[in-house]
C-alpha cells in the first residue's frame, strides 16, 4: 500500500518531445509520467517539439494538465547546438535541446513550484542548481548502454556520432545521481549498466511501463503468412532490427514458406528502411488502426540488436494475445519464465524458432494466452502506479 500525496501540490513537468501523439515510446513513457502525476497533483507541462501546431499533442494532454506550454526549436537549432556541444562535455543530445528562451522561462518561473518532474537526462541542465524544489528524474532507460550498443551495430556516420556522446553519458548519469535527490529508471537491467561503473550504491528507483489493456485480445493467425514487426521506423534501433531480419533471416524462413510476408508498420519510415520494400517485404508507414495488422499477425518479431529498457512494442503485442519472438536486448528488462515469449540467442536460433513456431499453430496460440496472463501479473497500470507513486513520495 501506498501514502496518497496531496493533490494540491503543483509539478512542473518538463519533456525533450511531445507527450502525444503516442507514436513512439519515448512518447509512451512520457505520457505515462505525466497521466500518473495527474492523478496525484497539479501539473503544467513544458514540452519541446519540432512542429510549430501542437493542436494535436494539446488536445491530447489537456485532461492531464493545468497549464501546457509548447516551445518550438527547429531541426537547423537542434543541429547548431550539437555542434557547439562539441567543444563541452554535456552529451551532445542533451545540448540540442538547451535554448536561452526556455532557460529564461524557467529562471522567471521556477519558484512557483513545489516538485520540477523532468522527463529523461535532456531537461535536467534547465532545472539543476536553479531551486530548493523537490527534482524527479526519469532516466527512462540507460541511455549509456543503448549508445554502447549502437556504435557497434550503425553506420559509420552515427557510429561516430554514438560512440562521442557514449562518454558523456557515462559521465552524465553519475553526475545526475550525485547531485539529483530522485531518480527513476524502467528496468533492472539498466539500473544495474549504470550501477556496474559507480563504486558507491546508487539511489535509482525501478518504474516499468504499464500496459492499459484494450480487451482486444486475438488468436496468433492459423492461415496467414504474415510476419509483423511495429515500430516507429526513423528510430535507429528499429532501423538496425529490420534491416538485419531482411537480408539475415527472413530471406532462410522465406525458403521454407514461399507464401510468407514480412510487414514494416510504423510511423515516419527513413530512406534505408524504404529501400527494403519489394513484393515480400511491405513498409506501410502510420496506420490507422494497428489492432488489425496484430489480429493478421501470425507471429510479431522484435529482433532488436541495439536498445535500452523494456520495448513497448513487445509488451504491448503480449497484452494482445500476440505470439512474440525477440532477441535477448529485446527481452532485457522482461522476467520471462515460461516461454511467455520467444527469445533467440543469435540468427540461427530465430530461424529455428521462426520455422517451429509457423510449423506449430496450437504453440503460437499457448504463448499468446501467457503472454497476456503475464502482462496482466507484471505491468497493469495498477502496479506501475503503485511503484510511481511510492516513487514520488520519497
Amino acid at each position: 500500500m501506498f501514502k496518497m500525496l496531496n493533490k494540491n501540490r503543483k509539478f512542473l513537468f518538463l519533456s525533450p518531445k511531445p507527450p502525444y501523439p503516442l507514436n513512439d515510446g519515448g512518447k509512451i513513457r512520457s505520457y505515462q509520467s505525466l497521466y500518473f502525476l495527474s492523478k496525484i497533483g497539479l501539473v503544467d507541462v513544458l514540452y519541446v517539439s519540432e512542429e510549430k501546431d501542437n493542436l494535436l499533442v494539446e488536445r491530447g494532454i489537456k485532461p492531464l494538465a493545468n497549464k501546457i506550454y509548447p516551445y518550438y526549436i527547429s531541426k537547423w537549432r537542434r543541429l547548431i547546438n550539437m555542434f557547439l556541444g562539441l567543444f563541452g562535455k554535456r552529451p551532445l543530445r542533451n545540448r540540442m535541446l538547451y535554448v536561452s528562451i526556455i532557460q529564461k522561462w524557467i529562471n522567471d518561473n521556477i519558484g512557483n513550484y513545489d516538485a520540477i518532474y523532468c522527463q529523461t537526462l535532456r531537461m535536467v541542465d534547465y532545472v539543476i542548481g536553479k531551486s530548493n524544489a523537490d527534482i524527479y528524474v526519469d532516466f527512462v532507460d540507460a541511455v549509456s548502454m543503448n549508445y554502447e550498443k549502437a556504435a557497434k551495430n550503425s553506420s559509420l556516420l552515427h557510429s561516430v556520432f554514438y560512440r562521442i556522446d557514449y562518454k558523456r553519458l557515462c559521465w552524465y548519469e553519475e553526475f545526475v545521481l550525485k547531485n539529483v535527490k530522485y531518480s527513476s529508471i524502467i528496468s533492472n537491467v539498466d539500473k544495474e549498466y549504470i550501477a556496474s561503473r559507480m563504486k558507491a550504491p546508487i539511489n535509482l528507483c525501478v518504474i516499468g511501463n504499464m500496459v492499459q489493456f484494450t480487451g482486444k485480445q486475438v488468436r496468433p493467425a492459423e492461415n496467414e503468412n504474415m510476419i509483423l514487426f511495429v515500430g516507429r521506423m526513423d528510430y535507429e534501433p528499429n532501423v538496425i532490427a529490420v534491416t538485419n531480419f531482411v537480408r539475415n533471416i527472413f530471406p532462410y524462413i522465406k525458403s521454407y514458406f514461399p507464401l510468407l510476408k514480412f510487414y514494416i508498420v510504423g510511423a515516419s519510415p527513413c530512406s534505408r528502411v524504404l529501400k527494403l520494400a519489394d513484393k515480400d517485404v511491405i513498409v506501410t508507414g502510420f496506420v490507422d488502426d494497428i489492432y488489425d495488422f496484430y489480429a493478421k499477425a501470425t507471429i510479431v518479431v522484435a529482433p532488436m540488436l541495439t536498445g535500452a529498457g523494456i520495448q513497448n512494442k513487445i509488451i504491448q503485442a503480449m497484452e494482445l494475445g500476440c505470439c512474440v519472438i525477440t532477441t535477448t536486448i529485446g527481452a532485457e528488462g522482461l522476467d520471462i519464465q515460461n516461454e511467455e515469449l520467444m527469445i533467440a540467442k543469435d540468427a540461427n536460433d530465430m530461424v529455428e524458432k521462426i520455422y517451429y513456431l509457423l510449423e506449430n499453430p496450437c504453440e503460437r496460440a499457448k504463448i499468446g494466452e501467457k503472454a497476456v496472463a503475464y502482462i496482466e501479473k507484471t505491468v497493469s497500470e495498477s502496479i506501475i502506479f503503485n511503484d510511481f507513486v511510492n516513487f514520488v513520495n520519497n
